[in-house]
């Protein structure tokens, strides 16, 4: 079934048929030699009466008994007419009583496998009315007979978008005289699902010209599938064993390699192809390696284990590689056809287990060598290790005595517990600093001291080792009674210098400051949240780092702006550094200062590195050139040659569609990647004002075009609450546009977009999130990265980068999720204010 467009309708046509009533069908043959010969007396009866009366010769019985010879020979000639003209009438009707009947039973036939038949049948007037259809288009359309006939091909919704054009141009070439030609055509199911159809015509010609068109489609929608899904297959694979980085091998049941997804260079795939396998195994792993494949080829199972590759002989300067690999059977009909040989460089690995051998040695001397106690223990906290210090501050005769004793034997009761539940956090934080615990020595004497410990792993990363250090800390308590009694000169030093420090708690709540903060006086400042001092702009970076003072109890550094009443904006390099009691951190002492006017001359150098980096930025803008050039040379290549063959189609009057097609695909290749290439190339230069972040994305989506927004839904989520932000409006519409036109090709013109905006922190969030392809989990990592793209012979791969560098160049970031392929990808970009 098939339809077409710029039919015009024509005014209703009836057809009758009209049979007519032949008196000769009823008579048989007897009956019309009876017929003949009544005529003949009936004619010898007319001739005597008119020689009787009108020549008065004789009378009438006279000339019907005794007629005269020549009246005779007069009246013989048409008497053998009329017997002629009787067989003659016999023998047509007879033929046509044959014709008709034959007649009607071919139409019986026709009619028998026009509705029984398998395929789709449709009988199509010229004007492209539907005359007939058989009763196939329920079971492939699901439309009913009595719905479809007496209308107009056009009338019918079941054709996708683009196929009702070709097909008219294919109708009105058949009526217009041409030779009838099969073709695939995709229509709609009533229920929307597609359905291919592979449809042949017949031409019914009247008077010289066509008058109908017979059109018989077979439904060929599970092949059309079957022939996709293999396609999709073996791209799927290509793509799965080209990206992977273990080396991925076929092999047939001979040992020669069928295909390779890498080597190593300079050699490449076509290089290795075609040669054995057992060629690049050295000569003492070969026979291991043939049985292992017969193996695999005999019983079809899958077999693992480690293999020694020789590198030298594709490079020499590569050496000897150690492979894990797995041999996978590749099974058709029952039968073990090739294997697949997934080979897994773990050379790095078997190097690892031979530097951690020597590291454990090295251990081994350092810790003997070490005047603080150490000792070595498993996992279990069983001493299998110490140093002759450990031995003499704990008071044993020799180091074998502490051998197979329990770490916790050497702490006090006292700090038993807390030097146990250390230990058990040890395997999962990897490390232990700074413990403080009172231990013990073998003739009870308790000392304090600091434990420090590290975890010693093997090569899968599971805890092997557990090393300790226990520093006699009794001479810096000592100290620390000292450092006391100095608080006074402590207070004092902090009171004259000309740094700003201030003691705050967890909740940024000034605990102490000096009398730098000018013109702030300590009784002003004492209670009061540092927040309330500082502008807002700040507020999230000095929350946020000293939330992590807090929770890491290590010092961080930042720059701090600050507008100071009377003063006006300065500059400060701050420092906050984590007070600690008892191994928890309780305040952070913040040390600020001045440097305003190293900033201004910071800001004369950044013109200078502007500058350079404006000369750096030509070079690499040259090697960006070769790049693009290189990447409009391949597809520029497969425009000129397709378009020669078009030319020379055109002389030989053969065009293909499918030429042009091609044509125009790589043309936009190579105006997508001139695109990027003039994004990438465009000056940088920034000019940041205040931007509503809602106006900015809905010029965005002015700018994408209706065009490519048809057939999408797009939902707007915009909190009007927003308070503008500083960005450079230019770029960051750039950035939207991009992520729009990327999350609208994922979709292929259907789907849902969602846009929405959002407070974050100090700023603001944008979220697009789209209905597509989704993104593979192994390329999300990977998914900012130059010339990286997912859009095979449609992207470059610039764009993402692009965004990247923009949203950066701002102090924001961009995140992406995606559940798989087939689940959609959401955008999240975060942007200060």
């Amino acid at each position: 079934m098939c339809g077409f467009s710029s039919v015009a309708p024509s005014p209703e046509r009836y057809s009758v048929k009209v049979r007519w009533a032949n008196p000769f069908n009823a008579l048989s043959r007897p009956r019309i030699v009876l017929l003949g010969f009544g005529l003949a007396a009936l004619l010898w009866v007319l001739d005597s009466l008119v020689q009787a009366r009108v020549f008065h010769r004789r009378s009438f019985l006279e000339e019907l008994r005794t007629p005269t010879p020549g009246e005779v020979w007069v009246r013989l000639p048409a008497i053998a007419v009329l017997m002629v003209l009787a067989f003659t009438i016999q023998f047509l009707s007879h033929k046509r009583r044959e014709t008709v009947r034959s007649l009607r039973e071919s139409e019986e036939k026709f009619r028998t496998i026009f509705e029984s038949a398998g395929e789709l049948i449709t009988y199509v007037h010229r004007d492209g009315r539907i005359l007939d259809i058989n009763p196939r288009i329920e079971d492939i359309l699901g439309y009913r007979r009595d719905e479809v006939i007496g209308k107009e091909l056009t009338e019918l919704g079941v054709y996708p978008e683009g196929v009702l054009p070709k097909v008219m141009d294919s109708f009105l070439s058949v009526t217009g005289g041409g030779l009838p030609s099969g073709q695939t055509v995709e229509l709609r199911h009533r229920k929307g699902r597609a359905v291919f159809l592979d449809s042949t015509t017949v031409t019914i010609e009247k008077k010289g010209r066509v008058d109908a068109l017979l059109i018989i489609s077979r439904d060929v929608t599970a092949r059309i599938k079957a022939e996709e899904n293999a396609r999709l297959g073996e791209e799927r694979w290509r793509c799965l064993t080209s990206s992977n980085d273990d080396f991925i091998l076929v092999v047939k049941e001979d040992e020669e390699i069928e295909y390779i997804n890498r080597t190593f260079p300079p050699q490449t795939p076509a290089d290795v192809v075609g040669r054995k396998l057992t060629d690049f195994v050295e000569e003492a792993h070969r026979e291991t390696l043939k049985s292992r494949l017969k193996h695999v080829f005999r019983t079809g199972e899958t077999i693992e284990y480690d293999v020694t590759l020789d590198a030298e002989k594709v490079d020499p300067a590569i050496g000897t590689s150690w492979f894990s690999s797995s041999i996978v059977p590749m099974i058709s009909d029952g039968k073990v056809v090739k294997a697949i040989v997934v080979a897994k460089d773990v050379t790095e690995r078997k190097m690892i287990e031979q530097a951690l051998r020597e590291s454990e040695e090295r251990l081994l001397g350092i810790i003997n060598s070490s005047p603080d106690p150490m000792v070595v223990c498993d996992v279990e906290g069983n001493i299998v290790q110490c140093n002759e210090a450990c031995r003499v501050i704990h008071g044993f005769s020799s180091q074998k005595e502490m051998l197979g004793l329990n770490v916790l034997s050497l702490a006090a009761p006292s700090s038993k517990q807390r030097v146990l539940e250390a230990l058990r956090g040890l395997p999962e934080g990897g490390i232990m600093r700074d413990l403080q615990a009172t231990m013990v020595s073998r003739n009870g004497r308790e000392f304090p001291a600091e434990l420090s410990g590290s975890v010693v792993r093997d090569v899968d990363g599971r805890p092997k080792y557990m090393v300790g250090v226990a520093k006699d800390v009794t001479e810096r308590l000592r100290a620390e009674m000292g450092l006391r009694d100095a608080e006074e000169k402590w207070t004092s030093l902090m009171e004259n210098t000309g740094d700003i420090i201030t003691v705050m708690d967890r909740d940024g709540r000034v605990q102490y400051t000096n009398r730098a903060l000018l013109p702030y006086s300590p009784e002003d400042t004492v209670g009061r949240t540092m927040f309330e001092f500082i502008g807002n702009e700040q507020h999230g970076v000095v929350r946020d780092t000293l939330n992590r003072v807090f929770q890491t109890g290590v010092a961080e550094s930042y720059e701090l702006r600050a507008k100071i009443a009377g003063v006006g904006v300065r500059w400060f390099a701050t420092k906050m550094v984590p007070i600690k009691r008892e191994g928890s951190v309780v305040s952070v002492i913040t040390i600020a200062t001045d440097v305003t006017d190293r900033k201004a001359v910071q800001e004369e150098m950044e013109k200078v590195r502007q500058q350079l980096a404006y000369a750096e930025k030509m070079e690499s803008l040259g090697h960006l050139a070769r790049g693009v050039a290189h990447e409009i040379n391949n597809p520029l290549t497969s425009v000129l040659a397709t378009a020669e063959l078009v030319l020379k189609e055109m002389v030989d009057g053969r065009v293909s569609k499918s030429d042009i097609d091609q044509i125009v695909s790589e043309a936009r290749r190579i105006q997508e990647t001139v695109k990027s290439f003039l994004a990438f190339a465009k000056a940088r230069d920034f000019v940041f004002q205040e931007s509503d972040i809602n106006a900015v994305v809905t010029t965005a989506l002015r700018a994408v075009g209706k065009a490519q927004l048809r057939g999408c839904e797009v939902v707007t989520v915009f909190d009007q609450s927003l308070e503008p932000i500083r960005i450079s409006t230019f770029h960051i519409q750039e950035v939207f546009v991009n992520m729009i036109t990327n999350a609208l090709h994922s979709m292929r013109s259907h789907g849902k977009l969602t846009i929405t905006t959002a407070p974050r922190d100090n700023g603001v969030v944008v979220s697009i999130k789209d209905t597509g392809a989704g993104i593979k989990k192994a390329d999300l990592p990977r998914i900012f990265e130059p010339y990286f793209t997912t859009r095979e012979k449609r992207g470059t791969g610039l764009g993402l980068s692009i965004c990247r560098d923009i949203i950066m160049r701002h102090g924001g970031k961009i995140e992406v999720e995606s559940d798989g392929p087939g689940r959609g990808a959401e955008f999240k970009v975060y942007l200060p204010k």
